[in-house]
């Protein structure tokens, strides 16, 4: 993760996650490496750069419409 994350920031020059491209590519690795976990996904996404909400929502919303509410666990 941290190897594709460093050549996503290289590859656009920023790891703000406000900038689509950005927000694109590090949802995407957060995803990949969480795979598809709700709670360890959700933590690449936040780990993955600055404005990392933006990120968090994508991948929030992501989760959500691939698998609904089954996809969180009960607290």
């Amino acid at each position: 993760w941290l190897s594709a994350r460093k050549r996503l920031v290289t590859r656009f020059g920023s790891q703000d996650a406000s900038y689509s491209i950005v927000n694109g590519g590090l949802a995407f690795l957060a995803l990949l490496y969480g795979e598809y976990d709700y709670g360890r996904t959700l933590l690449y996404a936040v780990n993955g750069g600055f404005d990392t909400d933006c990120t968090a929502a994508t991948v929030g919303a992501t989760l959500g419409i691939m698998g609904g509410m089954a996809i969180i666990e009960e607290a």
